[in-house]
């Protein structure tokens, strides 16, 4: 045993690691039943738990067993069933019946469905029909407790509205009957508490015009009050805020309840006297009709703003003017009896005309004297006017254009082919202005008056029409009326044209002389008068706004061919109109284009004024320019003074001539034109005589005095015409006399032709002592340069110069004696 144990416990390496620990003396050995015992419990421990995780293990051995059998069942039993289902579905999908089940369910599913929407449908009907008899019910307590299920009814119509928005349209039958039932409640609601407010304006004797409160007034204002609780449904049709109507009676925009049985009566009145066959219902007079609406409100103004306004402003909800909810009332007789009128003066141009006119006055009244416009009207309201011409588009619009176009076109022609068309008007303008012609002066008071007949429509596009089809076609035309008088005038006054086209004596008469001159202040006249006009409009009010409106359209695109006002493109627009639309600048106006060619035209004709004036005056000396005088010396001294010396003979009928234009002018043309027509004709005169007098012959002092004296008569002619001291004239004063210099080059050469070779000047002018003797003004300025300007300073020689002074002084001949 001992032997067995010792070998046991060699070969456990841990046993002997264990004694030689417990045991390392002999004294150890006293230990030895203690050891043991503690062992043996240990063991015993150590037993117990093996037998616990032995009878564990036995335990979840026999679960998992009986799991996996469980499983192995489920999965079997898995397999039969999907067998199963797979032969079920096989055998469905090969059954003829199925199809037949599959529609009987869903036939069934339908059936059900409808049920559910019958069942809400009674509940709807049911909800209707309570709120009808309630409103009945307490319609006879009062408007305001009536009003309470009245609205719930109208939540539920805008409800089911927007739910067959979104069912699209599935539930139409049942949205038309609650709408129905909705409007069949509020006529009840309206005809009973209308009947109640009838009878109280029966009691006050409505409309009377001596109408009196007194003792009624508490019942007047509770029935009034109580229209005022009843609102009227708002329709789906019809027209909305802002459209155009196909007719006038779907106009959007009406007066409260109240008002409109307030009106009735009134009504009635109306279309007796102007819907049947009285005397007062003429097509040609829809004044009538118009003015009696008028008078309506101006005599029912007061009652309204003394009884009718304190209850509209104790009223819930926005404040409302009785005066214009009364008018708002009066309306729609207006359209109703518009409706009827228009397709009878349609195709009347005169008569059509007559009524839009009508038309504008009375909306003129409306707007001015009671600031009406509908209520809740966003924008300026047109009036009636807008609203006729807006029916079917523009439509009435365009046929009232065309009307207004004729007419307009046919008073042009009137005007223009009138016998006194081309007079001189002198009474019309003040003395100071240049005098236009009767047509000119008919013409700006056709176009003003058509600016009156359009300024009140509100469209811009339909402002625009106006101006660009009537008033600056006309002006064009007649521009071209002027601007063709005025080729037909330069074609035959021509030589050649004469020559070619053998004028005749009557029409030679028309061409020259007084007559000539007066044909081409016609268009001078003519053109300022309207240009000014032009320049006048461009500060209108109306005017101004077209403009900045139409540079508004076009600062919004850069392309110059886009449409920016109808069918008016930029280009269009600033052919027309101003031609800053195209450049991007800013100070531009309505007419500038019309305008410049007005001015043009007139700047064009007083150039030919000149001409015609200078022209005739050189013809008529043709004799005066045949004088052999120049160099002839007398023997007697030469007077010391010019004045003394009497003017040429043969220069008078040129004299005469030109003091018959001038004084023709003057009272024709403004100071300013008259002045610029002056200067341009002495200019080309001076030049005349320079070129075929002055150097064409050789002067002694004779002579030289002689052609002064004769330049001084042209002064003289001068002088009585102009202002003395005006706009670049040089005046001086020569014995006493005051002349305005504008030749002043012949007056230069004349003061160094008469020089002498003493030293008494005997000349025009005085020269301060300095210089007075010829030779002494001749040896310096032929020197040189520098001492010829010393001498035309000293002189002051400005218009000759040195090259001018030393031609005139070649001309002499004892300069060179």
């Amino acid at each position: 045993m001992s032997t067995l144990s010792t070998g046991l416990l060699i070969q456990d390496p841990r046993l002997e690691d264990y004694l030689n620990d417990k045991f390392q003396s002999l004294v150890d050995l006293d230990n030895v039943d203690s050891l043991l015992s503690s062992v043996q419990s240990q063991q015993n421990i150590l037993r117990q738990q093996l037998e616990t995780a032995e009878a564990t293990l036995e335990t979840t051995q026999s679960e998992y067993d009986r799991h996996i059998t469980e499983l192995e069942l489920e999965t079997r039993q898995f397999h039969e069933d999907q067998a199963l289902i797979d032969r079920r579905i096989e055998a469905t999908h090969s059954s003829e019946a199925t199809n037949a089940v599959s529609q009987a369910f869903e036939l069934s599913l339908s059936k059900l469905q409808r049920l559910d929407i019958a069942q809400e449908y009674l509940k709807i009907l049911s909800d209707v029909y309570n709120l009808k008899e309630e409103i009945n019910a307490k319609l006879d307590v009062s408007a305001e407790e009536a009003a309470k299920p009245y609205n719930r009814l109208q939540c539920i119509a805008t409800a089911l509205r927007e739910r067959n928005e979104k069912a699209e349209g599935t539930i139409i039958h049942l949205v038309d009957f609650v709408k129905e039932v909705e409007t069949a409640a509020w006529k009840e609601m309206h005809q009973r508490l209308s009947g109640k407010f009838k009878a109280v304006l029966d009691k006050l004797r409505w409309p009377s015009a001596e109408l009196t409160l007194k003792e009624s007034r508490r019942e007047f204002e509770d029935a009034f009050a109580a229209l005022l609780v009843v609102e009227e449904p708002v329709k789906d049709e019809g027209p909305r805020m802002g459209g155009k109507p196909k007719t006038l009676e779907l106009y959007p925009f009406q007066a409260i309840l109240p008002f409109r049985d307030l009106v009735r009566p009134l009504e009635l009145r109306f279309r007796f006297h102007f819907d049947g066959d009285k005397a007062t219902n003429k097509p040609d007079k829809p004044e009538w009709f118009l003015n009696h609406i008028v008078n309506l409100v101006a005599q029912y103004a007061p009652f309204l703003v003394e009884n009718v306004q304190p209850i509209l402003d104790r009223a819930p909800g926005k404040s409302r003017d009785a005066v214009q909810e009364f008018i708002s009332a009066l309306l729609p007789v207006v359209r109703r009896k518009i409706t009827h009128l228009l397709p009878n003066i349609a195709q009347n141009a005169q008569l059509l005309s007559h009524f839009i006119h009508e038309l504008v006055k009375f909306d003129i009244t409306l707007k001015e004297e009671y600031l009406y416009a509908p209520f809740g009207f966003s924008g300026d309201w047109g009036g009636l006017t807008s609203e006729v011409l807006n029916l079917d588009g523009d439509g009435g619009f365009t046929q009232w254009l065309a009307v207004e176009r004729d007419f307009a076109y046919n008073r042009f022609r009137e005007i223009i082919h009138a016998p006194d068309a081309w007079t001189l008007d002198y009474e019309s303008v003040s003395a100071s202005e240049t005098k236009p012609t009767k047509s000119a002066i008919r013409l700006r008071e056709l176009l003003e008056n058509i600016t009156e007949t359009y300024r009140p429509l509100p469209a811009f596009h339909q402002q625009l029409r106006f101006l660009l089809d009537v008033q600056v076609t006309l002006l064009d035309q007649y521009h071209s009326r002027l601007h063709d008088s005025v080729e037909a005038f330069k074609v035959l006054t021509s030589s050649i044209a004469r020559a070619v086209q053998g004028t005749s004596k009557e029409e030679l008469a028309e061409l020259e002389g007084v007559k000539g001159l007066e044909r081409l202040c016609r268009v001078v006249g003519s053109t300022m008068f309207l240009e000014n006009a032009m320049r006048d409009w461009g500060e209108d009010a109306l005017f101004l706004e077209i403009w900045d409106q139409i540079i508004s359209k076009a600062s919004k695109t850069s392309d110059s061919d886009a449409k920016v006002a109808g069918d008016f493109t930029i280009d269009d627009l600033a052919s027309v109109t101003s031609a800053t639309l195209t450049t991007g600048e800013r100070d531009g106006a309505l007419f500038d284009e019309s305008a410049t060619a007005y001015r043009t035209l007139r700047e064009r004709v007083e150039q030919m004024i000149s001409s015609f004036v200078s022209g005739a005056v050189k013809n008529e000396m043709g004799d005066y320019l045949k004088l052999t005088i120049w160099q002839q010396t007398e023997e007697s001294t030469p007077p010391a003074n010019v004045h003394a010396i009497t003017p040429s003979s043969e220069l008078q009928p040129a004299l005469q001539t030109l003091q018959t234009y001038l004084a023709f002018l003057q009272p024709v043309l403004s100071p300013v034109v008259m002045r610029r027509t002056i200067r341009e004709v002495a200019a080309s005169i001076q030049q005349y005589i320079w070129d075929y007098v002055l150097m064409r012959h050789q002067f002694r002092i004779e002579g030289a005095l002689q052609l002064q004296r004769d330049i001084m008569e042209f002064e003289g002619q001068f002088s009585d015409f102009l202002i003395p001291g005006g706009s670049n004239a040089y005046a001086y004063e020569e014995d006493g006399g005051n002349h305005v210099v504008l030749m002043k080059k012949l007056h230069e050469a004349g003061r160094l032709l008469t020089l002498t070779d003493t030293d008494e000047e005997i000349g025009a002018d005085a020269t301060n002592g300095e210089l007075v003797t010829l030779k002494e003004v001749v040896h310096p300025l032929f020197a040189d340069n520098e001492r010829g300007r010393d001498v035309v300073k000293s002189l002051k020689l400005s218009e000759l110069g040195v090259g001018g002074a030393r031609s005139v002084l070649q001309r002499r001949v004892e300069a060179w004696d």
